[in-house]
């Protein structure tokens, strides 16, 4: 096991991207939370992120799985991905939407 792998790449390698045949046999939902860093005091904020203490986005590890979701999750269809936004510390959902 790479030690550098977070759980969720180790996840995604090991269920989609290592997968014989990822279009039929994975489903990828994708959520951003399109304001999450100027919500960062948001109590639960760190259920989403990664934070390295509360109110600080650990953004080596954003920029890692932001960089394992553009250049290799897209390239596999079946993708789903929804926009979330916070509201009076409240998660707001969109409707998800799939990836062409």
């Amino acid at each position: 096991m790479n030690c550098y792998f977070t759980v969720t790449e180790e996840e995604i390698h090991n269920g989609i991207l290592n997968s014989s045949d990822p279009r039929a046999q994975s489903l990828c939902y994708i959520r951003h939370i399109e304001d999450i860093k100027v919500n960062l005091s948001y109590s639960k904020a760190g259920l989403y992120i990664d934070v390295q203490r509360p109110g600080k986005q650990d953004e080596e590890a954003q920029q890692l799985l932001d960089t394992l979701k553009r250049k290799r999750l897209l390239q596999v269809s079946g993708i789903w991905y929804q926009l979330v936004r916070i509201e009076f510390n409240v998660i707001v959902y969109s409707w998800p939407h799939k990836l062409q």
